[in-house]
């Protein structure tokens, strides 16, 4: 996409939102949309085997909503939105179930206006979505699960939430007796099913394969966490005891250099005329006091080195 933040002026009389109770900012603006739901609606389009009859735009709206821009059908989303649905209905299988609702109101060629056809409208786009998510692999609950999460609606041009639900279960339903109505088919799609059909077991697979290497990676990733957080702490323990150690060394060295200084200075000579140490006298004697020693000629003087 090559526009960025550009106003949009789309038509307010016919439209429709996933959560109708929202309100519209006055002013709208797109923005390009981003690659994870890109393909999120190309691998719905994928198991329509219809061609793309709209456009995807990012835009500041509420939820979701399918629209006219002049003649041109739009679905816009809230990027936002569609991050915080998954988390609050705690599957992916939510943002995907929204989008596949907005998908179904622009390939039935819905008109989108207000009115008595607006109910009838929604049920339809709800049950295209039970549909298209079985064939994609959720289970009845994971299709049911964005309009599980959303609020009644205060909106008398729409049908109530279990009147919703209803219409989706009824999609997966219909979808899931078709698969098993072919010949030699129990439930999994047939080998000569539909592209949607035959790659459901495929594509289930394929997302519990994915999830699975992302538990594995994120489990790696914990490990490895611990093993650095456990070698650092056994880093600092060496570290601490290893200064521990030098420390009790020079406390040591410098107790064994103080007693040997008070020894120094305690120790007594007697020093001749020429201040020649000739014998050690009892450490306490008063130096400058007179002294003998045996061999030394006359008295010495009392000292210490």
């Amino acid at each position: 996409m090559s526009y960025a933040q550009q106003q949009l002026h789309i038509d307010r009389q016919s439209m429709c939102s996933w959560n109708e109770d929202a309100i519209l900012p006055e002013d709208l603006y797109k923005f390009p949309p981003d690659a994870m739901t890109t393909g999120a609606v190309d691998k719905i389009m994928k198991y329509t085997g219809l061609e793309v009859n709209f456009d995807l735009v990012a835009a500041n709206v509420p939820n979701a909503v399918a629209t006219m821009e002049g003649n041109k059908r739009l679905i816009l989303y809230n990027q936002l939105f569609m991050r915080d649905i998954s988390k609050q209905a705690k599957t992916d299988w939510a943002a995907i179930s929204i989008l596949a609702h907005e998908i179904g109101h622009h390939l039935q060629q819905h008109t989108l206006g207000a009115g008595g056809m607006k109910s009838e409208q929604e049920l339809a786009a709800d049950k295209f979505s039970g549909d298209i998510l079985y064939k994609m692999g959720a289970t009845i609950d994971e299709a049911k699960a964005a309009m599980e999460s959303r609020p009644e609606t205060k909106s008398p041009n729409y049908p109530k939430k279990s009147v919703r639900l209803i219409a989706i279960g009824n999609g997966w339903i219909g979808a899931e007796e078709l698969a098993k109505s072919r010949p030699g088919n129990q439930g999994a799609p047939a080998a000569n099913s539909t592209p949607g059909d035959s790659a459901r077991t495929v594509d289930a697979q394929a997302e519990r394969d994915r999830q699975a290497a992302l538990d594995r990676k994120a489990a790696q990733e914990e490990r490895d966490r611990k093993a650095a957080d456990e070698e650092r702490a056994r880093k600092a323990a060496a570290d601490e005891e290893k200064e521990k150690k030098a420390e009790e060394k020079e406390s040591r060295r410098a107790e064994r250099e103080a007693k040997a200084q008070e020894r120094l200075l305690n120790s007594r000579g007697c020093y001749d005329a020429y201040l020649v140490r000739r014998c050690n006298l009892q450490p306490g004697l008063a130096i400058g006091a007179s002294c003998f020693c045996y061999g030394l000629v006359g008295f010495g003087i009392i000292g210490n080195p």
